[in-house]
């Protein structure tokens, strides 16, 4: 019998279809779950995002409420009748009540008993969404806070923030506690979404001094700290790479007693491996009584001047070490033009070069120290001159020494020899290279210097007088014409030393000078110093003795007396923050703890002793003022000024710079701050019409969040 097949194809049809409507309307439901999660979510996180806005609010009110209580519990206090006879106590105490008498809607004053809800002004901005202002009449006004976002957002509400019943005024540390909720949902087709944050605001009042110096405008600070990014008594070293914007002053530890100690002490750049990021910036002036020294793998900028007793390319503290691969370039970065080099070089002794395979590049050199007369052993710290003490016969490793403009030489070298009553031998030469004292060993003939004798200094039978009646011994201004005798005839025998004048026609001095030519031959200059030169050198003479005798003042002081930070500060009575964690900047004054500043993960900390106070992020604002050594350790971002009468080093970071930055704007902040910690350590003077004050042009001027910090952050729904 034949099977019928009919309506088969229709059923296996429909069952497919069926299959098919199924699945799609799965697809479609999930898509749409999906879809409507999506949106909650984006949802969840707007409303997060603008709870977290709520809370950036509320800040912006309780700081301009904070302000207005500032302003008006100072003109409550300021104008008490008896304002001058009451002592600086009672003034603080007086501005704290009328601050806390202020916010409490004037209950702090007239309720008795409990107080409850000290912080009822706080309360009712924040809630009221009100902005507080005093008028010109001196009534309260209130504004309201704009919120644009939400025009024409019919389901988005603006936040809700309620300052919490749990929230305190601790009246005896003057503190208040704020526990805010700040509370924000939407409501459209995919429900209802809520996010509510809440944290905790602590609210510190000032003390009135600190904002009486914002006011009075009183003090300023004095000009021998100014503009100084680190100022010492002693000795800085770096030992990695920096970009300093403002002045480093370092007086030095040392003093000189002979030729053996002349060079310790001062500014020194070492690094153990040749890299770049031994880079040093300076955008400033250098400043010290004792010696700028680079000893090896330094490569230091200055756009500025540098001021220094010497300039030491290699080890001047080593008797058997020799430095390698220096560049030094101190000059007028901005200007290549010849004539407009206003930077400089001013010593009171010698640029020595002791280093191969390093350049040294000068706009305008000035030797300004003119002694030439032995006494007492004063030799050692007189008589500028630049001297080479060494060069490879190889040109490969040659240093070169390039003056573009000015090159002023008032001294003569003297050689590391002595004679039998141990004085050193004094050259003709104001710029000597290592071995061209062969000219003073050899007679001359034919000419006035037949008649002289020689004498030993240690193993050297050198010229040293003349053969008369009173046997007068060779002044410099002989030896030079010696020298100049002998260097006509046998310039073979001598070494330029690599040392270059762009401008021969510049440079003055009292000796011989020698140097390269184009050619690479030894050439000589005749001592060609005139009476006309002095002005010149007598203006950097005094520029010397005001900016490092004087750490920058225009004060008449004794040479051998210089200035020092130990001079100013008076009392070290230390002063560290109380609260040590997510600082913006802060002011630090220590007498006996070693203090590092260092970064780690991102995050800037100052150890102060066993104490380490750390940053919101790797800016470190500080004014530090110390009798202990500081550290800068690694990849540090400073602004401020560090003031200490120890050694201070900038440490090995390998590839990290640090960047060392003198702003004044923030120094006079962090003092103003925290004036009652500085208003007695001797570094502020009172104002006058030269200062800059401490202050700007704001009627009050402090770091707010110094006094407003938030804490206990979560999220409730």
């Amino acid at each position: 019998m034949k099977k019928n097949n009919k309506g088969s194809s229709l059923i296996t049809v429909i069952i497919i279809m069926a299959v098919v409507f199924i699945t799609g309307t799965a697809i479609l439901s999930l898509l749409n779950v999906n879809y409507r999660i999506r949106v909650k979510e984006n949802r969840r996180l707007q409303n997060l995002y603008a709870s977290e806005a709520g809370v950036d609010t509320a800040y912006n009110i309780i700081a301009k409420t904070f302000e207005v209580a500032i302003d008006k519990a100072y003109t409550e206090v300021k104008n008490l009748e008896d304002f001058n006879e009451l002592s600086e106590e009672e003034k603080d105490k007086m501005f704290k009540m009328n601050f806390k008498n202020f916010i409490s809607n004037n209950k702090y004053i007239n309720s008795s008993g409990e107080k409850n809800h000290m912080y009822d002004l706080f309360k009712d901005t924040v809630e009221g969404l009100k902005y507080v202002s005093i008028g010109l009449d001196g009534d309260i006004n209130y504004s309201d806070v704009e919120f644009d976002f939400y025009e024409g957002k019919s389901e988005i509400q603006e936040p809700l923030l309620s300052i919490l019943d749990t929230s305190k005024l601790n009246d005896e540390n003057n503190e208040y506690e704020l526990d805010l909720s700040s509370e924000f949902y939407t409501n459209d087709s995919t429900g209802e979404n809520k996010r509510i944050i809440e944290l905790t605001y602590d609210i510190k009042i000032p003390n009135f001094e600190d904002i009486t110096l914002n006011i009075t405008d009183k003090e300023s600070v004095k000009q021998e700290f100014k503009s100084k990014a680190i100022i010492t008594d002693k000795n800085i070293v770096f030992n990695n790479g920096a970009t300093i914007n403002g002045d480093i002053f370092a007086l030095g530890s040392n003093k000189a007693e002979n030729l053996e100690t002349k060079y310790n002490g001062g500014i020194k750049f070492i690094n153990n491996q040749d890299l770049e990021s031994n880079l040093i910036n300076v955008n400033g002036n250098m400043y010290t009584s004792n010696t700028f020294s680079l000893v090896q793998n330094a490569k230091v900028n200055i756009n500025g001047s540098l001021y220094a007793g010497n300039v030491y390319i290699g080890d001047g503290e080593s008797k058997v070490f020799e430095g390698k691969n220096n560049n030094l370039y101190i000059g007028n970065n901005s200007s290549n033009n010849i004539d407009d080099l206003d930077s400089e070089v001013v010593l009171n002794n010698d640029l020595v070069i002791n280093s191969i395979n390093s350049n040294i590049t000068i706009d305008n050199f000035y030797g300004i120290n003119d002694i030439t007369i032995n006494e007492n052993g004063k030799e050692v710290k007189s008589s500028s001159s630049i001297i080479v003490n060494n060069n490879s016969e190889e040109s490969t490793d040659y240093s070169n020494l390039t003056i573009k403009n000015n090159a002023y030489i008032m001294g003569s070298a003297y050689i590391n020899a002595k004679n039998s009553k141990g004085k050193y031998y004094q050259t003709g030469e104001s710029t000597a290279v290592n071995g061209n004292y062969i000219a003073y060993t050899v007679p001359l003939e034919g000419n006035d210097f037949e008649s002289i004798e020689f004498e030993y200094y240690d193993t050297l039978q050198l010229v040293e007088k003349y053969k008369n009646d009173k046997g007068s011994n060779l002044t410099v201004s002989d030896k030079s014409e010696y020298f100049d005798r002998f260097a006509a005839e046998n310039k073979d025998l001598l070494n330029h030393g690599g040392i270059n004048f762009l401008n021969k026609e510049n440079v003055k001095a009292i000796g011989s000078v020698i140097y390269k030519n184009e050619d690479d031959s030894v050439g000589v200059l005749e001592s060609r110093y005139i009476i006309s030169n002095d002005s010149v050198i007598k203006n950097k003479k005094n520029k010397y003795i005001k900016y490092v005798y004087n750490m920058g003042t225009e004060v008449t002081n004794d040479e051998d007396s210089p200035k020092k930070v130990s001079d100013y500060l008076i009392s070290l009575k230390e002063y560290i923050p109380v609260q040590k964690i997510n600082l913006d900047e802060v002011a630090i004054i220590s007498d006996d703890k070693e203090i590092t500043i260092t970064t780690e993960n991102n995050i800037g900390k100052i150890t102060v002793g066993n104490e380490t106070i750390t940053f919101d992020d790797n800016e470190i604002k500080a004014v530090i003022v110390t009798n202990s050594e500081v550290n800068i350790d690694g990849n540090v971002n400073f602004t401020g000024t560090i003031i200490s009468t120890e050694d201070v080093s900038v440490k090995n970071g390998t590839f990290e710079y640090s960047s060392i930055s003198y702003d004044e704007k923030t120094v006079q902040r962090i003092i103003a701050n925290n004036y009652s910690a500085f208003k007695n350590l001797g570094i502020l003077s009172g104002k006058n019409s030269n200062s800059t004050s401490l202050v700007s042009e704001n009627k009050y001027q402090y770091d707010i969040k110094r006094y407003i910090k938030s804490k206990n952050w979560k999220i409730e729904k």
